[in-house]
C-alpha cells in the first residue's frame, strides 16, 4: 500500500468517526426527552396511588390533640366548679384517723388545701418576701400532682404526716418526719394503728438496700421536699409570734 492509499484511508476514517459524533447529536434531544419522560410517569403513578390512599384517611393525630384541647378548654370552668365545691366540703385538718394507704384521695385533697393555706397566710405576713415566689414555684409541681391524686402513695404519707404534726404545732416531729422523707424512709404520724412495728420493718426490708433518698430523684422532687421544709419554718415562726402577742394580751 503507497503513501496515497494510506493516506486515504485515514481521510475515510476520520470522516466515519465525524458521522458519527453528527448522528449522536441528532439523537441526544430526544433520549434526553425520554429520561425526561420516565420520571413524570413515576410522579404519576405515585400521585395517583398517593390520592388513592387518602380517600379513606382519618384525621391526623395533632388535628385529633387539637380538637381534645379545645373540649377541654371548653369544659374548664364546669370542671374547675366542681373541683372547688368538692374541696369547700372537705375539712383541712388532717387527723390519724385519715393517714391511711386507703385514704389516698382524701389526704391529697387535705395536703393540697392546707398547703395553699399556709402559702396564703406566707403572702399576707409578708414573711421573707425575696423566698415566697421561689418557694411556690417549687411546689407547683407537687400541688398538681396532690389535685391530680397522682402523687406516689409513700410520699403522700409522709408528706401528710409532716402537715399533720405543723397542724399541732408539734415542729420537731414534723422536722423529723420531713427528715424521714428526705432520706426516703416512710414518716408515720406515733399512734397511727394499720401500721405497727412489724408492718413497717418489713417495709423497710423491702426496701433494701437499694432504697435511694427522695431528695436524689431528681431536681422537681428535691426542690418541693426543700421547700417544704420552708412551710414547716414559716408556720413555727407564724406560731410562735402568734403564742407571744397572746401572752403579751393576757398580761395586760
Amino acid at each position: 500500500m503507497g503513501l496515497n492509499d494510506l493516506l486515504a484511508a485515514e481521510i475515510e476514517k476520520k470522516r466515519k468517526r465525524l458521522d458519527d459524533e453528527t448522528d449522536a447529536v441528532k439523537l441526544k434531544p430526544k433520549e434526553l426527552l425520554k429520561r425526561q419522560e420516565v420520571p413524570q410517569q413515576v410522579k404519576e403513578q405515585h400521585y395517583t396511588g398517593t390520592e388513592g390512599r387518602l380517600e379513606g384517611l382519618k384525621p391526623s393525630k395533632p388535628a385529633e390533640d387539637a380538637l381534645l384541647l379545645v373540649n377541654r378548654l371548653k369544659t374548664r370552668p364546669e370542671r374547675i366548679d366542681a373541683i372547688i365545691a368538692q374541696e369547700s366540703q372537705v375539712k383541712t385538718q388532717i387527723t390519724v384517723e385519715t393517714i391511711q394507704e386507703e385514704q389516698t384521695d382524701l389526704l391529697s385533697i387535705q395536703c393540697n388545701l392546707f398547703i395553699h393555706t399556709v402559702l396564703r397566710s406566707w403572702t399576707t405576713d409578708n414573711y421573707k418576701p425575696d423566698l415566697i415566689l421561689d418557694t411556690k414555684r417549687a411546689l407547683y409541681p407537687l400541688l398538681l400532682k396532690l389535685r391530680r391524686k397522682t402523687l406516689p402513695t409513700q410520699l403522700l404519707i409522709s408528706l401528710s404526716t409532716i402537715l399533720f404534726h405543723m397542724q399541732r404545732s408539734e415542729f420537731s416531729l414534723a422536722t423529723q418526719s420531713y427528715m424521714e422523707l428526705s432520706i426516703g424512709n416512710v414518716a408515720w404520724p406515733i399512734g397511727v394503728v394499720s401500721v405497727g412495728i412489724h408492718a413497717r420493718r418489713a417495709h423497710e426490708r423491702i426496701q433494701g438496700k437499694d432504697k435511694v433518698a427522695n431528695v436524689m430523684l431528681d431536681d422537681t422532687t428535691r426542690l418541693w421536699i426543700t421547700s417544704v421544709k420552708r412551710l414547716i419554718t414559716y408556720w413555727a415562726d407564724r406560731d410562735r409570734r402568734s403564742r407571744s402577742t397572746e401572752s403579751l394580751i393576757i398580761s395586760h
